[in-house]
């Protein structure tokens, strides 16, 4: 029987299925950013850590996930606000900072840290360095991930996962800090990441990932996890653009509420759709529901040639 090795020797290379998935996802997070405004969904958010604690085994009860949404505590999982917490300021946080693991621990375990001490942690079947090593290794996989321009996020992104988990500085949530790390490297690539629902897709694949990580471990080499990783990611981002192209399509509420009061084939001024909303800021009505029913190809414009037209019609248009 072939020694087993420890996944934190895997050899780190490239090939070009690697560098394929990573340049479609470029091509994609560029796609993306062309999005007129961006906000992060709150809802994506809490699907993320929701998805965070499956991996885990640790599922939320309808009222649970109610209390989660709102912010508060859940008794038995206080570590599920805390983490959204996180989530809410990724973007704010520089995940290439190894002070981040003691910022991370101390949210999550304000009690104490779950330190491991022995060389087995029972949910991970693969050989695991000592406790003593556990950060000096920290260390030197921020160093490396730091020492040249050569490494780009998106393939960094899927190491930081790999090479979290072959750590494993927890003895619980180690995964999850893993895909923190991961999701925060993206999302500091291109911020429209943060509502991408990477996490979610994780956890979907989760056995397409395993298997790829004993491949990895197999082989000595972190290639197969990293090209499988990406692979998913470039799901993920596909599956954030046809959400995204269903809610411009449908448009804002407001939006949709100006539509719902204008007549078919009618054209209407600013002043009377301000009467028919019960307004009185033209930029308000500008701003929260002509720009955004515009957008969505709701309505059209009298004359779309000068938009700023002062005396600018609008009418709804036929679906």
């Amino acid at each position: 029987m072939a020694k087993q090795i420890a996944p934190y020797q895997a050899a780190v290379t490239v090939n070009n299925e690697i560098l394929s998935s990573a340049c479609n996802i470029a091509f994609e997070a560029g796609r993306l950013s062309l999005s007129p405004s961006f906000r992060v969904d709150e809802e994506t958010l809490f699907q993320e850590v929701k998805a965070s604690f499956a991996l885990e085994g640790v599922s939320f009860t309808p009222s649970q996930a109610r209390a989660l949404k709102r912010g508060e505590d859940i008794p038995g999982i206080p570590e599920a606000s805390a983490l959204l917490r996180l989530y809410a300021k990724m973007g704010r946080i520089d995940p290439y900072d190894l002070g981040f693991v003691d910022e991370f621990a101390s949210a999550l375990f304000p009690d104490g840290v779950p330190s491991r001490m022995s060389r087995r942690v029972e949910t991970f079947p693969y050989p695991i360095p000592l406790h003593a090593k556990i950060l000096p290794m920290l260390k030197g996989f921020y160093s490396f991930a730091k020492s040249g321009k050569e490494r780009h996020p998106l393939l960094l992104s899927a190491l930081f996962y790999f090479e979290i988990m072959a750590i494993q500085p927890f003895s619980r949530y180690t995964r999850i800090l893993a895909l923190y790390l991961m999701k925060a490297i993206l999302v500091s690539y291109a911020k429209e990441f943060a509502n991408v629902p990477v996490v979610s897709l994780f956890a979907q694949k989760a056995q397409e990932l395993e298997d790829a990580y004993r491949l990895s471990v197999e082989t000595a080499d972190t290639a197969p996890f990293v090209l499988a990783a990406l692979r998913i990611v470039e799901r993920a981002i596909l599956s954030a653009q046809r959400k995204g192209m269903r809610q411009k399509n449908e448009g804002t509420p407001l939006a949709r509420k100006l539509v719902s009061k204008m007549e078919d084939g009618r054209f209407y001024s600013a002043v009377e759709l301000l009467g028919l909303l019960g307004l009185t800021s033209r930029l308000g009505l500008s701003k929260n529901y002509l720009h955004p029913a515009l957008e969505a190809g709701l309505i059209e414009m009298a004359n779309p040639l000068t938009p700023t037209d002062r005396n600018q019609r609008y009418r709804k248009v036929s679906q």
